[in-house]
């Protein structure tokens, strides 16, 4: 209500004022220090009504040209990215060329993923 009265927006009586407005401080300098930190926020006055209002529109749905695609290799793990994870694992640990050649588990899934490919084209 004081920053109403400051603003304008509430009519001014000299005699009421002078004795409502002096307490209202007096009690906020009371309180301000039991409260803490504060944020004050201050927002904009406008002359007139603001009205907003936003339009929902039912669209019809746009038809879709997209197809499914299957890829059979989507659950597998990326041989780069392991091998260079790998690689630069070793590298940080200090010795490199344990991790150069793959083991008998990764070049035996090596060789089916290119016979796999050779059937595919």
């Amino acid at each position: 209500r004081l920053k109403k009265l400051e603003r304008g927006d509430m009519q001014s009586i000299d005699w009421l004022d002078a004795l409502t407005v002096d307490e209202m401080r007096n009690i906020i300098a009371e309180e301000k220090p039991k409260l803490g930190p504060m944020l004050y926020i201050d927002l904009p006055q406008f002359d007139y009504p603001v009205v907003f209002c936003e339009r929902i529109i039912d669209l019809p749905p746009a038809p879709s040209t997209l197809s499914g695609l299957h890829d059979p290799e989507i659950e597998y793990d990326n041989l780069l990215e392991t091998k260079h994870r790998l690689l630069t694992r070793a590298y940080r640990r200090g010795h490199l060329g344990k991790d150069l050649k793959p083991n008998a588990q990764i070049r035996n899934y090596l060789n089916v993923c290119v016979i796999f490919s050779v059937f595919m084209t």
